[in-house]
C-alpha cells in the first residue's frame, strides 16, 4: 500500500471546492466528475461492487457477499455493519469501530473486499468520501438501504429479526 499509494496522486488531484467544513468532515464538490462527497476520518466505508455488468450477474454477487458477510458477522462477533445497495452492489459503512489509523483502516477494507481503487483512495486521504448525488446514469434513490448486520443488530429490510422482534 505504501509504494503503490503515492503513484496514483496525479490521478485524484482535480479541481474541487470546499462547500462546508466541520472539525469532524467535510463536504466538496468535484468541477470534473460533478461529484458532491462528504468526507470524514472518522467512518469507514467498504465498496464492493460485481465486475459484470449484467443483472442476474449482480444479483448472484449481491446474494453471494450478503451471505459472507453475515458469516463473517458470525465469526467476528463484535463486528456491525450498516449496508447500502449501489448500482453493481454494496456499501458497507463500519459501525463497530473508527479507524482512525490509515493503515488499519486499509487492512480491514481488504479483508472486507473493497475496491482496490477506493482503498487505495481512502488511504492517501487518510478518510473516506461518501458521494451524495447520483453518477449520471444513476436513478434515485440514490443507494437504498439494506439493513443492518452484527449482532445485536441483525436485521435486513423486508426479513424479521430473529435476535430482537422489535427491530
Amino acid at each position: 500500500m505504501q509504494l503503490l499509494a503515492p503513484q496514483l496522486i496525479p490521478y485524484l488531484c482535480k479541481p474541487q471546492r470546499l462547500l462546508f467544513d466541520h472539525p469532524e468532515f467535510y463536504i466538496i464538490h468535484d468541477y470534473v466528475t460533478n461529484t458532491y462527497a462528504l468526507c470524514t476520518r472518522d467512518l469507514t466505508m467498504i465498496d464492493v461492487d460485481c465486475d459484470q455488468e449484467d443483472a442476474e450477474a449482480i444479483s448472484t454477487f449481491r446474494t453471494t457477499y450478503l451471505t459472507w458477510l453475515i458469516e463473517q458477522c458470525e465469526i467476528h462477533r463484535d463486528w456491525k455493519f450498516g449496508v447500502y445497495q449501489t448500482r453493481k452492489g454494496f456499501h458497507v459503512f463500519v459501525l463497530h469501530q473508527i479507524c482512525e489509523n490509515a493503515e488499519e483502516r486499509a487492512q480491514l477494507q481488504l479483508q472486507l473486499q473493497c475496491d482496490f481503487y477506493y482503498t487505495i483512495f481512502t488511504y492517501l486521504i487518510q478518510g473516506c468520501c461518501i458521494r451524495l448525488n447520483a453518477k449520471a446514469k444513476e436513478t434515485l434513490p440514490l443507494y437504498p438501504f439494506v439493513g443492518f448486520l452484527g449482532k445485536p443488530l441483525f436485521f435486513v429490510a423486508g426479513v424479521h429479526n430473529k435476535t430482537n422482534p422489535n427491530i
